[in-house]
């Protein structure tokens, strides 16, 4: 990774590891380097990121904007500019948060519309707000921001949805 930052840009295209075609690159320009995604704004292709470059951990993607970035801007040695690979094929985990009419079969509609856009739930967890609202808390897995934006369209063509956004 620091030869690869020393190299003229050129050059360092050119070097690969023997390994590199072994498994699909997310993240360009980091081969040979542990990779992981922050759960604080599970970054997703297609969105803004940034690496840091953590001891134990590799490179940890973050979001451009999460809330974690702010901190560690103080060690601007330890950022790394990373982008996405052109051709991602993977899945992500995103959460989301949905406000819904507490009615009956609530939970089977949602996760019905979840599944018609090709989308799997890893978690569910729901609060009641009150007597007719309750909070979900998602945790689905998609493989871009497109993927993503055809299953917030799909949760807000439901009349019991009330409130949705992307958490991190």
């Amino acid at each position: 990774l620091i030869a690869k930052r020393l190299l003229p840009e050129d050059e360092a295209d050119e070097t690969t590891s023997p390994d590199a075609s072994a498994q699909p690159l997310l993240i360009k320009g980091t081969e040979g380097t542990v990779v992981s995604f922050g759960k604080c704004c599970r970054p997703l292709p297609g969105d803004a990121i940034i690496g840091y470059l953590n001891a134990g951990r590799g490179i940890v993607v973050h979001r451009d904007h999460c809330k974690n970035v702010a901190g560690y801007r103080k060690s601007p040695d330890k950022w790394i500019e990373v982008e996405w690979e052109s051709h991602v094929n993977a899945d992500f985990s995103v959460e989301l948060r949905l406000d819904v009419a507490n009615r009956r079969g609530v939970l089977a509609t949602i996760a019905a519309a979840i599944s018609a856009t090709d989308s799997n739930i890893e978690t569910i967890n729901t609060s009641e707000r009150d007597g007719n609202t309750t909070t979900m808390h998602l945790l689905l897995n998609v493989r871009d921001r497109a993927h993503l934006a055809r299953v917030i369209r799909q949760l807000r063509t439901l009349p019991e949805a009330l409130k949705l956004a992307r958490r991190g």
